[in-house]
C-alpha cells in the first residue's frame, strides 16, 4: 500500500486509536489489497463486495473478525482514499454477545502456582489482581507502580483513557521479587526485544499457555479470562457494580453489567425447586 498505508497509520494515530487497533486496521487493509493485487484507488464497490464474499463464504470468518475487516476497509475508503460511497452499503454485522468464561478461585490459584517463572506469575497476578488487560500489562512502566498508594497508574488504555487499578500486596511482592531478579533498566517493567521496547503480547500469551498446561486446566480459557474472574469475583464478594465499572475502566455500564449474568453466588444461594421436593 505504500504511501496509503502511511497516511492510514497517521490518521488512525491522530484519532487516538490504540497501537493494537492501528496494527489490526493496517493488517486487514493489506489483506484486502493483496487479495486483488491492485491499489485501493483503482478499486470500487465490486472489489469490496468480492472481498467480503471471500471472507464470509470461503474463509467462513466469524463475526469478530468480519467486524474488524469491515471497519478497516471503511476507514480506508472514508478517511484515506476519500471515496465513502464505495463502502456506504457495507452493513455492521451484529457481534454475538457471549458469556465470558470465568475461572474459579481454585483454578486461579493452580494457575499462579504453575507459573514457570516470576515474570509469568506477575502477568497472571496483574490480570487477576488488578483486572489489567494484556496490553496494559505489556506497557506497564516502572514509574507507574505506586506502592505508597497501593495503585497502578495505567496510561492510554482502551479508548485512549488513563485509569487507576488496584495494586494488591501479593502482586507488589511478586513485582519486587521480579525487579530484584531481572533489574529492568526501564522505562518498561517488562522489556521486550530490543529492551527499549515493551514485551510483545504474543510472548505473554505463550507464557500463559505454558502455565495453563502445567496447571492441568483443560477447559477453554483465555488470558482475558483472568480479567473476567477479577470482575465476577468482586461482584460475588458484594462490591457494587459502579465501583467495579471504574476499576475495569469501562466506558459504559452495560459492559460491566455483563458480569451479572455469570455470577454464581445468588444462583447457588437460591438453589433449585427440585431440591425442595419431598424425598423419594
Amino acid at each position: 500500500m505504500g504511501a496509503l498505508a502511511d497516511k492510514m497509520k497517521l490518521k488512525l494515530e491522530l484519532l487516538g486509536r490504540s497501537k493494537h487497533t492501528v496494527n489490526a486496521y493496517l493488517r486487514y487493509a493489506r489483506k484486502f489489497v493483496e487479495f486483488h493485487r491492485r491499489s485501493p484507488e483503482e478499486m470500487g464497490e465490486a472489489e469490496v463486495q468480492a472481498w467480503m464474499q471471500h471472507l464470509i463464504v470461503e474463509k467462513q470468518a466469524k463475526a469478530d473478525l468480519l467486524i474488524g475487516h469491515i471497519a478497516a476497509v471503511k476507514f480506508l475508503y472514508i478517511h484515506v482514499v476519500g471515496r465513502p460511497q464505495v463502502v456506504s452499503w457495507l452493513p455492521s454485522p451484529k457481534k454475538r454477545r457471549k458469556l465470558p468464561s470465568v475461572m474459579s478461585l481454585a483454578e486461579v490459584t493452580r494457575l499462579i502456582e504453575a507459573a514457570p517463572n516470576l515474570r509469568s506469575r506477575a502477568f497472571i497476578e496483574a490480570a487477576y489482581g488488578g483486572g489489567l488487560r494484556i496490553g496494559e500489562i505489556c506497557e506497564l512502566r516502572i514509574e507507574d507502580i505506586d506502592s505508597k498508594r497501593g495503585v497502578l497508574h495505567l496510561r492510554a488504555c482502551k479508548g485512549g483513557k488513563d485509569r487507576i487499578a488496584p495494586l494488591p500486596a501479593r502482586l507488589l511482592a511478586t513485582l519486587r521479587d521480579y525487579y530484584r531478579a531481572v533489574r529492568p533498566a526501564g522505562p518498561w517493567m517488562f522489556p521486550g526485544k530490543p529492551k527499549d521496547h515493551p514485551i510483545r503480547r504474543q510472548s505473554v500469551y505463550e507464557e500463559f499457555r505454558i502455565a495453563l498446561a502445567a496447571a492441568g486446566l483443560t477447559r477453554k480459557v483465555k488470558f482475558h479470562s483472568l480479567r473476567h474472574a477479577f470482575a465476577t469475583h468482586l461482584l460475588e464478594e458484594g462490591v457494587d457494580i459502579c465501583t467495579i465499572k471504574e476499576m475495569m475502566g469501562h466506558a459504559w455500564m452495560s459492559s460491566t453489567e455483563h458480569y451479572l449474568h455469570v455470577r454464581t453466588d445468588r444462583i447457588l444461594a437460591v438453589g433449585s425447586p427440585l431440591d425442595r421436593l419431598p424425598p423419594k
